[in-house]
C-alpha cells in the first residue's frame, strides 16, 4: 500500500498543477481580451467639420466620464447622429471610417457626436466588457444629446461592430430615437469568442468552453451569453438598418441576416456591401453606404 502513495501524491500534484495552469491561462486571456486601449486620437476635429465642442458626460448607471466631440452642421436640418465605435477603437475609428461618416453627415446638415467608449481614447475606465456594460455609454451619450436640446425623434444612433451590439442592447431604452443603424453587430457573443479566440491566440479551443468565459464573467464583468438577437426579437415595433460586408472576416455576415430575420418590424432593412473585411464596407463603397443610411433615416425620421 505504501508503495502506491508517492504515485498517488504525484498524480494529485500534477493534476493540481494542470488545474492551476488552466486557471492562470484562462485569467490571462480574459485579462488581455478586456484590457482597455487608451489610444491616441489620430484625426484632428477640423478634418471633420469647422465647428465643434469638446464635450464630456457620464455613462448611465455607473457614471464613468466619457469624452468626445460634438460637431455642428453649418446649415443644420435639426437632425443628429450619435456614432458608436467598435472594440479597441476610439471616437475616430479609422479602421471603419467612422470619422469620415461623421464628416459626411455634418456636410449633409446633421449635427454629430463622436465619443470614446469606456476604456478607450480619453474616456475613463480600464476594461472593455464586450457590449455588457457599454450600452450604459450609449445611453449616456443619448442622455447628453437630449440635455443639449436635440429631439430624440430626429436622432439616429449608428454603431459599428461591438458598438453596434451595444446599441442593440440599449435599444429597449431608446424607444424615442428616430433611427437605429447597426454596422456589423454580432448576434451572439459566445460563438464569436469560441471561434475567434483560439484562432487569434493559437491556444486550444477547450480553454474557451469554460475557463476563459468564466474568468471574463466573474472577474471582468463580461456576459459571454449576450445575445443581441434576442433583444431585436423582443422589439417587434422597432425598425433597424443592418449593414455589413458580404464576406466579413470577423463577425459572420450571417449574423446580420439573423438579426434582420429576428426583427418583426416591416421597416427593418438589411444592406450588404461587397467587402471581405470586417467593418470596411464604407471604405470600399462610401457613396452606397451613405445612400443606404440616408434612405433609412428619411424613412424613420420625420
Amino acid at each position: 500500500m505504501s508503495l502506491h502513495l508517492p504515485k498517488r501524491r504525484t498524480v494529485v500534484i500534477v493534476a493540481a498543477a494542470l488545474v492551476a495552469l488552466y486557471a492562470v491561462i484562462s485569467i490571462a486571456v480574459a485579462w488581455v481580451l478586456t484590457m482597455g486601449t487608451h489610444s491616441a486620437i489620430s484625426i484632428a476635429p477640423a478634418s471633420i467639420a469647422a465647428q465643434h465642442d469638446d464635450v464630456s458626460f457620464p455613462s448611465r448607471e455607473d457614471h464613468l466620464t466619457l469624452r468626445g466631440w460634438l460637431f455642428h452642421a453649418p446649415a443644420s436640418n435639426g437632425r443628429s447622429v450619435i456614432f458608436v465605435h467598435g472594440w479597441q477603437g476610439n471616437r475616430v475609428d479609422t479602421g471603419s471610417g467612422l470619422w469620415q461618416k461623421a464628416r459626411d453627415v455634418v456636410a449633409h446638415g446633421y449635427d454629430a457626436l463622436l465619443f470614446d467608449l469606456r476604456s478607450c481614447g480619453t474616456s475613463d475606465g480600464s476594461r472593455f466588457t464586450l457590449a455588457t456594460d457599454e450600452p450604459r455609454d450609449v445611453l449616456g451619450a443619448y442622455d447628453f444629446m437630449v440635455q443639449r436640446g436635440y429631439a430624440a425623434g430626429r436622432m439616429t444612433i449608428l454603431g459599428v461592430s461591438m458598438g453596434a451590439s451595444s446599441m442593440i442592447e440599449a435599444a429597449p431604452q431608446l424607444s424615442h430615437v428616430g433611427a437605429l443603424i447597426s454596422d456589423s453587430a454580432f448576434a451572439e457573443l459566445s460563438p464569436l469568442i469560441a471561434r475567434e479566440l483560439p484562432k487569434r491566440s493559437h491556444l486550444p479551443g477547450f480553454l474557451f468552453d469554460w475557463g476563459i468565459s468564466t474568468s471574463a464573467r466573474l472577474i471582468f464583468g463580461v456576459d459571454p451569453d449576450l445575445r443581441p438577437v434576442d433583444v431585436v426579437r423582443a422589439l417587434p415595433q422597432r425598425a433597424f438598418l443592418f449593414l455589413q460586408a458580404t464576406n466579413d472576416d470577423f463577425v459572420p455576415t450571417a449574423d446580420s441576416a439573423e438579426l434582420y430575420r429576428a426583427s418583426g418590424s416591416p421597416g427593418s432593412r438589411i444592406d450588404l456591401l461587397s467587402s471581405d473585411q470586417h467593418v470596411k464596407e464604407y471604405l470600399a463603397h462610401p457613396a452606397a453606404y451613405m445612400a443606404a443610411v440616408y434612405a433609412f433615416i428619411d424613412q424613420q425620421v420625420a
